[in-house]
């Protein structure tokens, strides 16, 4: 954050105390915590650790948060593409209910657009976010990008950014992570829209736009290396006119 140590350092007793009455890690908590994750503290003084600790505070940030963030071993990475190969995306979607197939034909519409094969890999059993987690493992050895509808905002954290560590362009959509680093954009329904039409129009989120959209966002920052918005909305699709009751006016 730009923060330098000195600044830390000098950080008040009243601010420490402060921060202390926050429901946030204490010293021994963040001490086991960086122990766990393998980090070495650049300046390993009391005041530097809870400092960090009112950072953390102000980020919102939660134990249990903080955990699914810790580094982890990473798989062996995708080999490098051969001339003339297509770059492979895997796409996870967020169950096998049978919306999230559209978000399947507008990936695979995307790939066969610009260029990509798509790896559709559905999660199953009755623990979504684990079988999503082995998903991403799995592409981390065979892809150059990750598109994926987390089940579990919180539990989604650690493998989005062990993929994005591993080289992976990656693009959430639908539901978000609860972190912005380590991902190119979040993809989703436009909610304000959707909630505006619902007066007069049945409206349903458009995966297919979104499948497709994911996988557009991540080939044109592999050929640009220009960064996408951070948020991209899909208005929702429009499937019938809803009737109005005799007597009434629009």
């Amino acid at each position: 954050m730009g923060i330098s140590a000195g600044v830390w350092l000098v950080m008040s007793r009243a601010s420490l105390a402060e921060s202390r009455a926050r429901p946030c890690y204490n010293e021994l908590a963040m001490q086991k915590f960086f122990k766990k994750a393998n980090l070495t503290l650049l300046a390993p003084a009391k005041g530097v650790l809870v400092a960090g600790a009112m950072l953390l505070c102000g980020c919102g940030l939660t134990p249990e948060k903080l955990e699914t963030m810790r580094p982890g071993t990473l798989p062996k990475k995708a080999p490098p593409l051969k001339p003339g190969e297509l770059p492979k995306i895997t796409v996870i979607p967020g169950g096998n209910l049978s919306y999230w197939h559209q978000a399947k034909l507008g990936a695979e519409a995307a790939g066969k657009k610009f260029g990509a094969r798509i790896l559709w890999k559905v999660p199953t059993g009755g623990d979504l976010a684990k079988s999503q987690k082995e998903l991403v493992d799995e592409a981390m050895k065979t892809s150059q990008g990750l598109v994926i509808a987390p089940s579990d905002s919180t539990k989604a954290i650690r493998p989005v950014g062990n993929a994005a560590r591993a080289g992976l362009a990656v693009v959430t959509f639908d539901r978000d992570v609860f972190t912005n680093q380590n991902k190119l954009s979040f993809i989703h329904n436009d909610d304000e829209k959707s909630r505006a039409l619902k007066a007069t129009k049945n409206v349903q989120p458009d995966y297919y736009q979104m499948g497709f959209q994911s996988v557009q966002t991540i080939l044109d920052f592999r050929a640009t290396k220009q960064m996408p918005p951070r948020e991209i909305k899909i208005a929702p699709r429009v499937l019938t006119d809803k009737p109005i009751a005799k007597g009434s006016t629009l």
